[in-house]
């Protein structure tokens, strides 16, 4: 069985930004997001991996680009990418987990306040 390169990177988005590695965090996050978005437009409808799945591991990636990005200082970037994991996967609760962390925690450290969403689904 071959590894999802997706969920891969997810993977190592997170793994590196909780380690404080950001420059190969940032790497793992972007290809991230880009598999992700390779996967929502070669995933038929009748896939076991349909659609719904594909929509919901770009609300991930996203996701776990705006925690990096917020960590890194790049606050803008981190609302960017909120904005598009939440027009995703609006009812997603780690996507609100983190537009509360970063709403309520402005001015806070970002390391005290965000939370990675897993590469996993809910």
């Amino acid at each position: 069985m071959q590894a999802d390169p997706g969920a891969l990177a997810t993977n190592h988005c997170v793994a590196f930004a909780m380690s404080e590695r950001l420059a190969q965090a940032r790497l793992a996050c972007d290809s991230a997001v880009q598999a992700a978005h390779s996967e929502q437009t070669r995933s038929p409808s009748w896939s076991p991996r349909g659609p719904e799945q594909a929509t919901n591991s770009a609300a991930v990636a996203y996701s776990n680009r705006a925690v990096l990005r917020w960590l890194s200082a790049d606050s803008r970037g981190a609302q960017e990418d909120l904005a598009k994991a939440q027009a995703l996967a609006p009812h997603a609760s780690f996507v609100t987990r983190n537009m509360t962390a970063m709403h309520v925690h402005e001015n806070a450290s970002p390391a005290s306040t965000a939370s990675v969403a897993k590469a996993a689904t809910e």
